[in-house]
Order: structure tokens, then sequence, then C-alpha cells
């Protein structure tokens, strides 16, 4: 597989971002960002350009182009993986976690691979509709549908 922008630079890029923010550091420069992550500057200038224009920080901005970073937005954070989507991706998460840690204490082989399986396949529909799911169904329960 052939590595992509996204991953060699933007997105590496973008999480030193989030955890200097998160760190509640000042947001770095390009200087600063190329000689952390050793990135060359016309490439760093580059990626904050698309993290900006898909709104995900917001830069500085010079005459040649980016120059550093004055903010780290909410869809930023979420996609450095700092931050749930959504209330449903937090219960399907959830969801997925007493899954596992019931079928690591469960005794009968065949319940905890059903156990296993569960988790697994709510993994392969996303935890973000499993979470929908889930927060219907209790709803529904409590008569809030």
């Amino acid at each position: 597989m052939t590595d992509t922008h996204w991953e060699t630079t933007a997105l590496p890029i973008l999480e030193y971002c989030v955890g200097r923010v998160l760190a509640n550091e000042d947001p770095p420069d390009m200087e600063t960002i190329a000689k952390s992550l050793e990135l060359d500057r016309p490439d760093v200038q580059t990626a904050l350009a698309l993290l900006a224009n898909e709104g995900y920080i917001d830069t500085e901005r010079a005459w040649g182009g980016p120059i550093g970073l004055t903010k780290v937005n909410s869809t930023g954070v979420r996609a450095a993986g700092q931050w749930p989507s959504s209330n449903n991706e937090v219960f399907g998460n959830a969801l997925v976690e007493a899954l596992d840690k019931l079928a690591s204490v469960e005794r009968d082989e065949e319940k905890s691979r059903a156990l296993q399986a569960a988790a697994h396949d709510i993994r392969n529909i996303g935890v973000n509709g499993a979470g929908q799911v889930l927060g219907s169904f209790v709803r529904g329960l409590i008569g809030l549908s």
C-alpha cells in the first residue's frame, strides 16, 4: 500500500498540534513543526494549508501561505483521535468494551466466543451506528422514543 500525504505528513502535523494544544502550550509555528517532526518546510506549509482548507485548523497566514497555527478546531481534535465524534460513538465504544470485558471473565467457552463475536461485529458495523441503535433501544425502554 502506498502511503498518502495524509498519513505521512498532514495527520502527524495535526496530531502534533493537537498534542500541543491539549498540553496548554502555544500553537506552533511552521519552523517548530518542521523541526519537531523532521519535515521539510514546504511540506509543512502545504499540509497546514490543506488542514486549514478542510477546517481542521486555523492558521496564521503570510503572503506565501500559512506560517503557523492559531487554533485547532473541534474537527481537528476528532480527526486526531482525541475526542469522540458523538455520544453515539461513546455509547458504541462502551458497548464494545463491556462485551470484551464480559468475554474475558466468562468461563463457558461458547458464551465467551459469542461475546467476542458480538464485540467484533459491532466494531465492523461501526461503533457510531451501534451507539445510535443502543441509544434508541434505551430511549424506547424508558419511554422517550
